[in-house]
């Protein structure tokens, strides 16, 4: 088992005496991330077509039809879904123990001319103090094993 899964399962077991109670900063940030994540998603500006990290491995003719017709309208609910699974894992990381450097850090990369921005999710320090830098992605058990499949 990671060594991450190991820390969050053993704060889950702790708190089934109902002992714990959510450091109220803690609290406070969990909230304003999931109410940033709501606004993001339902009150988003009109933006064009990008490239960005996540997409780049997309085959060209499903990029071609994003840019020509959008990416449809079920990416508002599928992007929430993945926004608010990003802030319990980051709220589990934090009570847990787990020491995290820096969360949802911008990046940017220029690569052939295209400029590339995104985000780096969560940076954190292992117990050897090695920095770990991780991509918290959402999905089923049988996309992950079909992707999981597909990727070796």
């Amino acid at each position: 088992m990671h060594w991450i899964e190991l820390r969050v399962a053993r704060f889950l077991q702790t708190i089934g005496d109902k002992s714990y109670k959510i450091p109220e900063g803690l609290l406070n940030k969990f909230g304003e991330e999931t109410r940033a994540a709501l606004k993001s998603q339902f009150e988003r500006e009109a933006r064009g077509f990008s490239l960005y990290p996540s997409n780049v491995g997309k085959p060209l003719c499903v990029l071609q039809m994003d840019k020509e017709h959008g990416s449809g309208q079920g990416l508002i609910t599928r992007n929430l879904l993945g926004e608010l699974v990003e802030d319990v894992v980051l709220f589990l990381l934090h009570a847990s123990g787990v020491k995290v450097l820096s969360e949802q850090e911008p990046i940017k990369y220029q690569i052939g001319g295209i400029e590339l921005s995104g985000r780096i999710d969560v940076v954190v320090e292992n117990p050897k103090g090695e920095i770990e830098i991780y991509d918290i992605k959402s999905a089923s058990e049988y996309s992950f094993k079909t992707k999981k499949e597909q990727s070796f």
